[in-house]
């Protein structure tokens, strides 16, 4: 029996020819299909549009401001004039193929639930670095982030959030305005006090590595994540959000 839910995938790329036929075969692949699939082209000068548009569901949209704020915005905004579950991921991603299953059933559970997220485990490299990642990337994001925001933050390559939810925050976040956060934990900022974020450890999202195979960049990641909080106080300092 066909879902009444509206299910939108919104994925932002640039120049991701060598990624985006991995991520958009996975979603095609899906228990449950997407409704549409919003590929946001952030200024590609590569044949991803191209790859992308062989695709069903896929609808293309622009956004002209460089930077992934700007474009998981923009691609939030157009889901989310359907009502129904917006879905992230990057180009980069190999979503599982219960993923939609998943997230759909997490939702349909209890109405409390306004946005859906899980860990991201990195694919083609060695099992004791999936293990050193998760332990030394992936539980501090949750744990730290999460006792500076006072609630379950979204990690962006994995997360759902009820339409309704984002219409109510979009023009409070700060994505239009800066390209230099954190998306993830900037929505996360503004969703608390709507309902109830859930964390489930076993919607694991397959990512690539190469965001974390260079330290200078990595000591980047970190430095934006701490704008990205910094950028909230003292109104949303954590000693007052709890």
């Amino acid at each position: 029996m066909k879902s009444n839910t509206h299910i939108s995938v919104i994925v932002p790329v640039f120049n991701e020819e060598k990624l985006i036929t991995a991520c958009l075969d996975a979603l095609s692949k899906q228990t449950r299909q997407p409704d549409t699939i919003y590929i946001v082209d952030n200024n590609s000068t590569d044949t991803t549009v191209r790859i992308a548009q062989k695709y069903k569901h896929v609808v293309i949209i622009k956004e002209s401001v460089q930077g992934i704020c700007a474009a998981a915005k923009t691609g939030l905004d157009e889901a989310a004039l359907n009502d129904g579950i917006l879905l992230r991921c990057d180009a980069d991603s190999r979503p599982p193929y219960d993923w939609l299953e998943k997230v759909e059933a997490t939702f349909n559970g209890s109405s409390e639930i306004i946005a859906v997220t899980g860990p991201g485990v990195p694919y083609g490299v060695p099992k004791l670095l999936k293990t050193l990642f998760g332990f030394f990337y992936m539980k501090p994001y949750f744990v730290f982030v999460g006792l500076a925001l006072g609630n379950t933050p979204l990690f962006g390559s994995n997360f759902a959030i009820r339409a309704e939810t984002w219409r109510a925050v979009s023009s409070e976040t700060h994505l239009a305005t800066h390209q230099d956060i954190h998306d993830d934990i900037d929505i996360s900022y503004h969703i608390r006090d709507f309902g109830r974020t859930f964390y489930d450890p076993s919607l694991q999202m397959p990512i690539s590595a190469r965001p974390f195979r260079s330290l200078p960049k990595m000591i980047v990641r970190y430095k934006i994540g701490f704008k990205s909080i910094f950028i909230h106080w003292p109104e949303q300092a954590p000693w007052k959000r709890r």
